[in-house]
């Protein structure tokens, strides 16, 4: 495999066919992932990376150190450098144990946090539009949703005998 460390190194394992059995998004998001672990290897870590099992070394440091400089963020950048590396080095695949497991226990120190998809003023400006327009109950439903984390499916299901006090005021 050779030192693995210079970004010229790798460069020669990326070609057009590769590139293309991803779609273009999720190449993009490889080459990105697997640069900032180039660069973080190239002026952090100092053994070659001659073998899988010095490649998962280096990943798995790579790892502690994102977590320990992002403040438990950036977890996604571990998750795309460890699926770009595998990738592009197929050799790898199911080779960086150590680098995954330090992916999941960085889930279970750090566990993801959800964010809305909208801003509260956000969801008060479509119903608004939504009332406005001759929807009443659309914008009830968006304002319901946004309150109660509702999935589509379960807006889409919603009745107007479903809500008790609201149903009168849609029904007007």
């Amino acid at each position: 495999m050779g030192n693995v460390q210079s970004r010229r190194e790798w460069e020669s394992a990326w070609t057009p066919l590769l590139q293309s059995a991803v779609v273009a998004d999720a190449d993009r998001q490889y080459r990105a992932a697997c640069w900032f672990f180039l660069d973080w290897a190239s002026e952090h870590w100092q053994r070659p990376m001659l073998t899988a099992a010095d490649v998962d070394d280096a990943m798995t440091e790579y790892a502690w150190w994102l977590f320990d400089t992002r403040g438990g963020t950036g977890r996604w950048r571990l998750h795309m450098a460890l699926y770009g590396i595998e990738h592009y080095l197929p050799a790898l695949q199911g080779k960086l144990v150590l680098a995954r497991r330090s992916e999941v226990g960085w889930s279970k120190l750090k566990p993801p946090q959800r964010h809305f998809p909208l801003t509260y003023a956000l969801a008060c400006l479509i119903a608004g539009q939504c009332s406005e327009r001759g929807h009443p109950g659309m914008g009830v439903a968006v304002m319901l949703a946004f309150d109660c984390h509702l999935r589509i499916s379960e807006v889409c299901a919603l009745r107007v005998c479903d809500l008790s006090d609201i149903g009168e005021l849609v029904a007007d």
